[in-house]
């Protein structure tokens, strides 16, 4: 007999067992941090069970892995779990992710069989029910022990309760946008397979913040009753400033040096590049009364440049009958050994003498114009850099996992990652970007957010998604203070090892 101590990650917050198919001793084991075990002989697989109470069904544990370590060896083995662990029971194997070279077995050709049965139930879903021939717990390499009735009716119970209190109404379906990546059909998330859908965790987190918000909103407008704007710093009654953090905002807004900063660290570092001359929107020679020494600086590399270009010819919505209004703008910034500090924004594409360039010698013109660009920021982060470079193009990518077996490393990186990305984004589109949606109602962009989409998609290329090379391709490898690269670097490595 050989001990071996077993380790679940992260600690279980209920009572989990283990048991040991391939072993003689048929025992179940309660699993308590570091829970010593005799075997007589080395575990393959193991099968992991959460203990099954009533109120537990509308609760959720999410196993990363599980760790056995033989004390007499100390050789350790490893079983990949990452998945939600209910009340039933899961048989995982140790080192079961393979390559394909590596794996002829009739399990990954069933795999890929489920796959392909999967991408055609999420197609359809809103239109035929999901077939119970396909549950998303076989598609994991897990064999799984059907369920209790009990266990089934908790299920139906928390599924029943869940399409009460949903927000999202079932008659909101979207059919393909041309020009933009491809996405899965559906009226809300409950349309999905029950194991892609929010836990009920996520969903009252969600509830709760919606809660807040409002409250929140309520208490300023009360606040702010019959109060006017003055001046500029009056913006500062609307907002709450609940950290450090956000009082700081609140006070460096209008520094320059604060303001280049954002385009480094802030929530839209993907933009900012280094300006050459055959780039140039802006003429030379306005900028040269500014700054002698202009042509220098860029040759020298210490001058970079932000352009909202995909926002040109964008006409803005109508809120309230009141016509509204964008900017395209460019933004110069030079790099001292200080700081990234901005040096000239211009607010429209084509220069011309309708079209001033703004400089810091303008004083409030200059503080209008960086408004402005803050403003142009904002709808491209949230349409380009957030909405469509990370959920859509997510979605794309996490649905193409199932084209390989479940065994497949970048299968299990993808899906373990991608867990929330369908029921998030069928959740924006039926809130955010339908019509009578959020940007339609509130935002100066209006329906034109889908023509800023088409035409952000057609600049995404393989480079731009892989950041070594797009660090290389916009010349950015030598900026000061650059964390998001850094970071980001750091991040890239050791998923590329």
């Amino acid at each position: 007999m050989a001990r071996y101590i077993v380790k679940v990650e992260p600690r279980p917050t209920d009572r989990v067992y283990i048991k040991f198919p391939d072993s003689q001793e048929k025992e179940e084991y309660l699993i308590q941090d570091d829970t010593t075990i005799e075997l007589n002989n080395e575990p393959k697989k193991i099968t992991i069970r959460r203990e099954r109470i009533w109120y537990r069904s509308i609760t959720s544990w999410r196993c990363r892995y599980v760790t056995i370590t033989s004390l007499d060896s100390e050789k350790e083995l490893y079983f990949p779990v990452f998945r939600k662990i209910d009340s039933a029971g899961l048989t995982i194997k140790e080192n079961s992710a393979k390559l394909p070279n590596d794996d002829p077995s009739e399990e990954r050709k069933e795999s890929l069989s489920n796959n392909r049965k999967f991408r055609e139930t999420i197609d359809r879903h809103g239109k035929d029910p999901v077939p119970e021939a396909v549950p998303m717990m076989a598609r994991r390499n897990i064999v799984v022990e059907k369920p209790s009735q009990k266990s089934s009716t908790s299920n139906i119970f928390l599924s029943f309760l869940l399409g009460i209190i949903s927000i999202f109404p079932e008659q909101l379906h979207f059919t393909h946008k041309p020009g933009l990546p491809g996405f899965v059909k559906g009226g809300n998330f409950f349309d999905l397979p029950r194991e892609l859908w929010f836990e009920f965790g996520k969903i009252f987190t969600l509830a709760r913040n919606v809660v807040k918000i409002e409250a929140e909103t309520i208490f300023r407008r009360l606040w702010n009753f019959c109060r006017k704007w003055k001046k500029i710093d009056d913006i500062r009654n609307v907002f709450w400033f609940p950290s450090k953090k956000a009082a700081y905002i609140s006070q460096n807004w209008k520094n320059d040096g604060f303001f280049g900063h954002l385009f480094l660290n802030g929530c839209n570092p993907i933009m900012i590049k280094r300006y050459t001359e055959d780039q140039q929107k802006i003429p030379m020679e306005t900028l040269e009364k500014v700054y002698p020494d202009i042509k220098e600086n860029i040759q020298n590399g210490s001058i970079y440049v932000v352009d909202y270009g995909v926002l040109d010819d964008i006409v803005g919505g109508i809120l309230k009958k009141t016509p509204q209004f964008l900017a395209a703008p460019i933004v110069l910034l030079q790099q001292t050994e200080e700081e990234l500090k901005p040096i000239a924004i211009q607010l429209i594409q084509k220069p011309g003498e309708d079209n001033p360039v703004f400089t810091p010698q303008d004083n409030k013109a200059w503080l209008l114009a960086k408004i402005w660009v803050r403003n142009s920021d904002f709808y491209y982060h949230e349409l380009v850099s957030h909405l469509l470079r990370t959920h859509l193009m997510a979605e794309i990518f996490f649905i193409a996992s199932y084209s390989m077996a479940d065994q497949h490393p970048l299968s299990r990186i993808l899906r373990a990652t991608g867990r929330y990305t369908l029921p998030i984004n069928i959740t924006a589109r039926n809130t955010l970007i339908n019509k009578g949606g959020f940007f339609v109602e509130y935002t100066a962009i209006g329906n034109e957010h889908w023509e800023v989409l088409k035409k952000a998609t057609e600049k995404i290329t393989y480079e731009s998604l892989c950041l070594p090379d797009n660090v290389k391709q916009r010349g950015i490898d030598k900026l000061k203070n650059f964390h998001y690269r850094d970071d980001g670097m750091d991040i890239w490595e050791a998923l590329y090892k």
